[in-house]
């Protein structure tokens, strides 16, 4: 048997350099000069020991050289190994080659340490016990270096000729008279050859691990990038969103500007017309506006809940009411088609914010009765452990199951590929989404296609003996009347118009102002104070709308006034709710004004919006 060879023959340190790969020097050198440092105390007790059994046994001279030697080499290597180890990090890869050199030939040298025990010790006795001492020495030091991690198979032969040649020219008699022994030179060079074969294993696991260790770092640096390659999308698509949201909310004063104001000409124009057709039309064209209105709400909606300005005002309130009184708005609807609405309730005490609530449940009954198309709509309330369940059961179309975690996306109809106008934008449930998130209701979808389905929301309990407010009823547009007198402020001379159209088919008395120091100094003069003051925030000029609250409640306090805005950009509106001023999101339905106009004077100014 013969062991492959590595390299052709040559110098062979430097031949295994050429096939080394890449930091095996630097792990080499590391874990020698720690196997070196740890093998000294060996080598010394080692020494010690045979001086303590082999004194008076053998030649007192050469036991103490030989010892000496072999302590004063462990100590030489004790201090080179340190050296090596101190030097590792900031040596060169050709100074790594050259100390993986030094230290070759300094365990060489140790091995001829080693091997001078055959001639120093065991050749000036004829006592076979000493012979096999000294030669199971030398074959334990003999497999410790065939174990270390040497480069190759040359450098193995280099670290362990000078004690092998010696072990095997004593065992053959050369120079000392005695007998060949071949049993033992077979057992000599076969633990050598068993070395041999376990050093060159250990070699190419040591490889193998060298490799898998490269490997993994790659893989890490690679995942690193990828991570980083994904949290850069991320964090765009959060800046791209972030920005649509911005957008959106600082767009949302223009925009809301003209609805507003359409929606107070609509109100106006229902005083001034009589006749059937012309009633018909104005009908037509307010739910055309309606419509318009809940979509572009959805929209600008939908920003204002991912820009964070949507906050809940949660309360005890009758959830079983807030049920019926839902599912009555959509009755008409549901009957209209043949189905069948199924309200089931029980009495409840609840506590949550029942106006996002209630926006949530009505999205809900609006999809299912939209796409149920026969049997029924159920609503079902039910009391459970520590608050109630509510849920929202069709018999519709279904839902496939790897559909369903798209339904509460933007913009997503699924059976609306061509984006009919009457079916919506896909907004509903992105906003159900939003608010289940807001308020922490824990919805549950269950559904199957051509099974129907089942949305399931849950709801926290009122504690105690809380009290309840009830809902306020909706007055009738066109039968609100009111004497207040009421001054308006808006920098849009058209909104103007049309909130003072609106204000004055009511019976209001209403002065108008297009900017805040002519109507402060005309409220300065004026006999009478108003009763109200509805005044825009965004003014255009130096004094926006707060400012104006402010001047009010300060040198007129007996005239209230209200924010009417179309400002949703999340800071400014929250300090807008913060000043404890009335606060409306144009465009301002009539049941709003109205709402507002109707507020107990002896109450409050409520912080919260009216929209």
């Amino acid at each position: 048997m013969t062991l492959p060879p590595e390299k052709p023959a040559g110098n062979a340190v430097a031949n295994t350099r050429l096939a080394r790969p890449e930091g095996e020097t630097r792990a080499l050198l590391r874990i020698l000069s720690a196997q070196a440092e740890n093998a000294n105390p060996v080598v010394i007790i080692a020494a010690v020991a045979l001086i303590f059994t082999m004194y008076g046994k053998a030649g007192t001279r050469g036991l103490l050289v030989w010892a000496a030697l072999a302590v004063a080499g462990s100590v030489l290597r004790f201090l080179n190994s340190r050296r090596i180890r101190m030097q590792l990090k900031e040596s060169s890869d050709d100074q790594l080659q050259g100390t993986l050199t030094l230290m070759v030939w300094s365990i060489c040298l140790s091995s001829v340490v080693m091997g001078s025990a055959f001639w120093l010790i065991a050749a000036s006795t004829k006592e076979t016990y000493v012979h096999m001492i000294v030669t199971l020495v030398s074959m334990v030091h003999m497999t410790a270096v065939l174990l270390y991690l040497m480069p190759g198979v040359s450098e193995r032969l280099i670290c362990t000729a000078g004690n092998l040649l010696q072990g095997v020219l004593f065992w053959l008699g050369v120079g000392t008279g005695l007998d060949v022994h071949w049993e033992v030179l077979v057992v000599y060079v076969g633990l050598f050859w068993c070395g041999m074969v376990s050093g060159r294993e250990q070699l190419r696991q040591f490889r193998e691990s060298l490799r898998m260790r490269d490997e993994n770092y790659a893989l890490l640096a690679r995942l690193e990038n990828e991570r980083a390659t994904v949290e850069g999308a991320l964090e765009a698509a959060r800046h791209a969103n972030s920005s649509k949201s911005r957008f959106l909310a600082a767009a949302s004063h223009d925009l809301r500007q003209p609805l507003h104001a359409l929606t107070m000409f609509l109100g106006t124009l229902g005083f001034h017309i009589n006749g059937g057709d012309a009633r018909r039309l104005l009908g037509r064209a307010t739910d055309t506006l309606r419509v318009l209105e809940e979509q572009f709400n959805s929209l600008l909606d939908l920003s204002r809940f991912d820009a964070g300005v949507v906050v809940a005002n949660p309360r005890a309130f009758r959830l079983d009411e807030l049920l019926r009184k839902v599912a009555d708005e959509f009755r008409p609807q549901a009957e209209g088609k043949g189905l069948e609405l199924i309200v089931s309730t029980v009495p409840a005490l609840a506590w949550s914010d029942p106006v996002l609530l209630g926006r949530l449940l009505r999205n809900l009954l609006d999809n299912a009765v939209f796409y149920t198309t026969s049997g029924r709509v159920t609503l079902r309330l039910l009391k459970g452990s520590g608050g109630f369940s509510v849920s929202v059961q069709d018999t519709g179309p279904g839902i496939p199951s790897d559909q369903q975690a798209r339904i509460f996306d933007e913009y997503v109809q699924l059976s609306n590929p061509g984006r009919k106008r009457e079916h919506g934008v896909g907004l509903g449930l992105a906003i159900v989404k939003r608010i289940d998130q807001l308020l922490g209701l824990q919805l549950e979808l269950r559904s199957a296609a051509g099974a129907g389905a089942s949305i399931t929301i849950h709801v926290q309990a009122a504690t105690g003996s809380t009290e309840f407010e009830p809902e306020a009823a909706v007055a009738n547009p066109l039968a609100f009347r009111t004497s207040a007198r009421i001054w308006i402020l808006d920098d849009d001379q058209v909104v103007l118009e049309g909130l003072q159209a609106q204000l004055e088919a009511w019976g209001a008395q209403v002065v108008a102002f297009t900017e805040p120091e002519p109507m402060l100094s005309a409220l300065g003069g004026a006999v009478v104070q108003p009763d109200w003051m509805l005044t825009d925030d965004m003014l255009g000029g130096t004094l926006c709308g707060l400012d104006v609250a402010h001047i009010m409640k300060r040198d007129f306090a007996g005239t209230r006034v209200a924010l009417i805005t179309g400002n949703t950009e999340p800071a400014r509106l929250s300090e807008l709710r913060g000043s404890g001023f009335p606060v409306i999101v144009k465009p301002a339905t009539p049941e709003r004004l109205i709402a507002l106009l109707c507020d107990d004077a002896d109450k409050p100014l409520k912080a919260t919006s009216v929209a």
